[in-house]
């Protein structure tokens, strides 16, 4: 099993997972790709070691232990599950199946697959070679898709975010869209890697989406043209308010390179010296965990808890600010929307226990799982679900998100109209922070959110 090397095209995914931080010779990820990464589409079966320790199609259980570390590799004798069964199923395949040739890899793939798919989680995912390089790219910030982030939520195929000026963003679609149909497929029991394999494509074909919205009776039909899509995941603007200035920085992404990038936009705020500053992270879907740690450590003082990590085999792990604090006394007013996922979840939370930033807009998606991503020589790869996080006050990311201290919502007529409300309540806060607490109070969101 190999370690992403430092050198390795950092994959971006749309899904943007995170920088070069090593647990165990894997990349930690955050999100799944729930985005436009390939998910593989195999069959469902068992995995590569048979019944006995003899080798089959090539595949020995000694050589498998040379390839996994010792304690993670089980001896099939051991286990209570019978491989006489998959052994049979395969030797059938491979004799009767009516499509021939089947090749031993076409069967392993699909097994190996089978095994993750059975998990029934949407974030746990295998890559034979090829799916696994287009995800690494992915990484990376660079494919051709539609540029938006899909996942699961409530048991429905959702857009988590569109990707700024993406051909997603483009042709309408929208943070929270529910997907009905991709090209006339209906997407009730579809999987993941599925549903993300029929969005996906080459750039400048067109996939055509049925939308259900949340304020629209009826159905609306998007069709999307495919492009290559390249995330710049920190964006900054200086504006004027009050004769304060504030920055705008959006970030769009948690990549490989946005913590240097977003060092880079620190240098720059440090010698204007602004007023204020509106870290955008509204439809950011995540990305690196170490990214995000770097990007909270200039807010945070140093040993501070960024995340907690909750594992169910090695207990609790915490993640702290390392970093000088060289933005500290800054006021900060954080926006997320739906659209805001996993590493962007855990930046808002951490400034927000902390009390270093009054957050704004609506409720984040709410994916605060933890995946692994392991290598193999093959070129495989297995992005695999291994803990859960929480906020510095222990509040649990997924499937809840973080509340905003401040509610508003940017609705389907804000943005014809190509109006802004969310950014305009953060720009008013720098006007008299003191006094905004009084005046908007109507703003407060709700209190009574169960853990």
């Amino acid at each position: 099993m190999n370690a992403l090397k430092n050198d390795l095209p950092p994959s971006g995914q749309t899904l943007h997972e995170f920088e070069d931080k090593r647990h165990q010779g894997s990349r930690r990820l955050f999100l799944a790709t729930i985005g436009l990464a390939v998910f593989v589409a195999g069959i469902g079966l068992g995995f590569f070691a048979g019944s006995t320790k003899d080798s089959y199609a090539g595949i020995s259980y000694e050589e498998a232990q040379q390839l996994l570390d010792d304690d993670l590799l089980q001896d099939p004798a051991q286990s209570k599950a019978s491989f006489e069964q998959f052994w049979r199923v395969w030797t059938l395949v491979q004799r009767k199946y009516v499509n021939q040739p089947v090749s031993d890899d076409q069967l392993l793939y699909g097994a190996i697959g089978g095994i993750v798919e059975g998990l029934d989680d949407p974030y746990s995912v295998f890559f034979p070679p090829e799916d696994s390089a287009a995800f690494l790219d992915e990484i990376n910030g660079n494919f051709q898709g539609i540029g938006a982030e899909v996942g699961v939520k409530n048991e429905l195929l959702t857009i988590i975010a569109p990707l700024p000026d993406s051909p997603a963003e483009k042709a309408g679609l929208q943070a929270g869209d529910h997907v009905v149909l991709i090209d006339g497929l209906d997407t009730s029991g579809m999987s993941l890697d599925a549903a993300v394999s029929h969005i996906r494509g080459e750039q400048g074909t067109v996939v055509t989406l049925l939308i259900e919205r949340a304020g629209n009776d009826d159905l609306i039909e998007v069709s999307v043209t495919r492009d290559v899509i390249h995330v710049e995941s920190v964006q900054t603007e200086t504006v004027t308010v009050d004769g304060n200035d504030i920055v705008h920085l959006k970030l769009t992404a948690f990549n490989s390179d946005t913590a240097a990038a977003f060092d880079e936009a620190v240098n720059e705020m440090l010698l204007q010296q602004p007023d204020g500053i509106i870290l955008d992270m509204r439809n950011n879907a995540g990305g690196f965990l170490t990214a995000a740690i770097d990007i909270a450590s200039h807010f945070l003082a140093p040993g501070e808890i960024v995340v907690y990590e909750e594992s169910g085999t090695s207990g609790e792990k915490s993640y702290e600010a390392s970093k000088t604090q060289s933005l500290a006394g800054i006021p900060v007013v954080v926006l997320i929307n739906r659209g805001s996922a996993s590493a962007a979840e855990i930046l808002a939370g951490a400034l927000q226990d902390h009390d270093q930033a009054v957050v704004m807009g609506t409720e984040s998606f709410g994916k605060g799982t933890v995946q692994d991503l392991q290598t193999f020589d093959d070129g495989s790869s297995l992005k695999l679900t291994v803990a859960r996080w929480l906020t510095p006050d222990r509040h649990l990311i997924d499937k809840k998100g973080i509340q905003p201290d401040y509610y508003m919502d940017r609705t389907a007529e804000d943005y014809s109209a190509d109006v802004d409300p969310q950014l305009d309540l953060a720009e008013e806060y720098f006007q008299d922070p003191t006094g905004f607490v009084e005046v908007k109070q109507k703003y407060l969101a709700p209190t009574d959110v169960t853990e």
